[in-house]
């Protein structure tokens, strides 16, 4: 499946609320569409400098938990 298809099954589905969609720039557009959270995680980035971050093993996975968190509570209305 190429990535055009790929997003027009997202776009098909029915999240339930907010989806949260983690990829590259080329789904930051898909995500803007959908009004879905969105955590830039793979190249191409353009707004993210990375120096000396991972999203593997213990530590990388809270670094990704982190970004999840950020996003998600930079949509809320308080």
């Amino acid at each position: 499946m190429d990535g055009h298809a790929i997003h027009e099954q997202i776009k098909k589905t029915d999240f339930a609320g907010t989806p949260l969609i983690i990829g590259s720039n080329w789904e930051k557009i898909l995500a803007r569409e959908l009004g879905a959270h969105f955590v830039n995680v793979s190249y191409p980035m353009v707004e993210k400098l990375v120096v000396n971050a991972h999203l593997a093993g213990y530590s990388g996975g809270l670094h990704l938990l982190e970004e999840i968190y950020t996003v998600a509570m930079s949509k809320l209305k308080l």
